[in-house]
């Protein structure tokens, strides 16, 4: 998902990003468990964890890109291009109906603006939202505006860019096969899970639920709300299992208790998108 313009400007330009273009880029993964930063050389990647998830949702996200800047530090790959994948956790995501012509940026914006407030309320001006267009559809997500603008500012003072900021669920769905015809998506993570119904020509809805405890419970239920919406009796879910849960087995029974027809992808599987290769550098990441 690119960046909006107003945000693409901001990033940096000229002889920085032209030298940043001429080194090998890095990928980082960003959640609230653990920053993940892989430089690109033979060295496994760096890692630290987080174990303290006291604060707002906007001071946690600071502290990660706190520790994502420390890592660049630690690692020595300063003046590089990084392509950063955000837990789902911190997303706010819209999916808006956008038939007939494609209106300008400034339109979108402005819709945007008065829909976020309108489905997550006035403390969304503390965030930032971006958008990209899939089809019929308006496809948008917002992180907090004050950790994201310290990482860019932070990472110009490295000589660094950020070339691309993107949402776990866009990174781990695209490296999916095409669905076929109407089928959903079902993200585990470690803080909360994700939700998206998804057609050849782009996504329907996604949907962030916060939380994870009872998962056999609450995704299934989740699940049969938002199918609700849509009615077409469409019971075909991919389940990704992101950390190698021991209980996403009773999450799979109750699914098909439920009626679902269930495909369960393991966290390790091959050709899998960046953030699962990422995943596999944090240790420990089993949850009973």
């Amino acid at each position: 998902m690119p960046l909006n313009p107003q945000t693409r400007q901001t990033l940096g330009t000229g002889v920085k990003r032209a030298l940043a273009l001429l080194r090998p880029a890095c990928h980082v993964l960003m959640a609230p468990h653990a920053v993940v930063l892989d430089t690109g050389s033979q060295a496994s990647p760096l890692v630290r964890q987080c174990h303290n998830f006291a604060g707002t949702l906007e001071e946690q996200f600071g502290a990660a890109a706190v520790s994502l800047l420390q890592l660049v530090d630690e690692s020595g790959c300063r003046g590089r291009r990084l392509h950063l994948v955000v837990s789902d956790f911190w997303a706010r995501p819209l999916v808006l109906p956008m038939a007939g012509n494609l209106p300008s940026d400034e339109d979108i914006d402005a819709v945007l603006h008065s829909q976020y407030r309108r489905t997550y309320g006035d403390w969304m001006g503390a965030w930032h939202w971006c958008w990209d267009r899939q089809g019929a559809r308006l496809v948008a997500v917002a992180w907090p505006t004050v950790g994201l603008v310290a990482l860019q500012e932070g990472l110009a003072r490295h000589g660094g860019v950020l070339a691309t900021a993107k949402p776990l669920a866009v990174d781990v769905a695209s490296a999916l096969p095409p669905a076929g015809g109407p089928g959903w998506v079902a993200i585990v993570e470690s803080q909360s899970f994700t939700l998206v119904r998804q057609l050849d020509v782009g996504w329907q809805t996604w949907c962030v639920t916060p939380g994870s405890a009872d998962l056999a419970h609450n995704l299934p239920l989740q699940l049969a709300r938002e199918c609700a919406r849509f009615g077409d009796g469409c019971r075909s879910v991919t389940l990704i299992d992101l950390y190698g849960r021991g209980s996403i087995n009773n999450v799979k029974l109750a699914l098909a208790d439920a009626g679902w027809s269930v495909t369960l992808r393991a966290s390790n599987e091959p050709g899998a998108s960046v953030a699962r290769r990422l995943l596999q550098a944090i240790p420990s990441r089993s949850t009973a």
